[in-house]
């Protein structure tokens, strides 16, 4: 189902591009706080509230209203069950109950406190692996990907994150080469 659409060897060149692309003082304040609070959530076992919100205005600003909508008790509990859960679908589905987490913020959450775990779920991610249009998000679904992602990850001798960044800087090549 997920097929890589350029050649493995390309990753960590992709990656490289992303990083130069992206460099701003802004976006690295941004990632050392996520970092920082996705490292705090993992010695701690469970997000504060502030944690939380920290790490959904890295994924996504547009989500903050819904995101702010969460009591502090519940988002320490559902990250709790989340980050102790041996049961993916567990530990994905935790996330999910609390207001403004969908797949994609699920995802990041994930991929920031369990480092080197799992894959950001992205369309420009999606759309280098061969799905053109984003489906509607299952358990099923993402878990494939997931995998497929932990395969190209360790095919390519990178982290999660290096790959990560390889596949939204394809597809953003892509879109460029369509505008130029």
């Amino acid at each position: 189902m997920f097929e890589l659409q350029f050649p493995l060897r390309d990753v960590p060149r992709l990656a490289e591009r992303y990083v130069l692309r992206q460099k701003d003082i802004v976006a690295d304040e941004q990632d050392a706080r996520a970092l920082a609070a996705a490292a705090q959530g993992r010695h701690d076992g469970y997000l504060t509230k502030v944690s939380f919100l920290t790490l959904c205005r890295w994924k996504s600003v547009r989500l903050m209203g819904h995101a702010r909508k969460n009591r502090s008790a519940f988002v320490r509990e559902a990250t709790a069950v989340s980050f102790t859960a041996k049961c993916e679908e567990l530990r994905a589905g935790a996330l999910l109950t609390l207001d403004g987490v969908g797949w994609p913020m699920a995802s990041a959450i994930l991929h920031l406190v369990h480092e080197n775990k799992y894959p950001l779920l992205d369309f420009r991610a999606l759309w280098s692996l061969g799905i053109p249009k984003v489906p509607t998000y299952t358990f099923a679904f993402w878990w494939a990907y997931v995998e497929a992602c932990r395969r190209i990850s360790r095919e390519a001798h990178v982290d999660m994150r290096t790959l990560d960044r390889a596949l939204w800087q394809y597809s953003s090549d892509a879109d460029a080469a369509k505008l130029s």
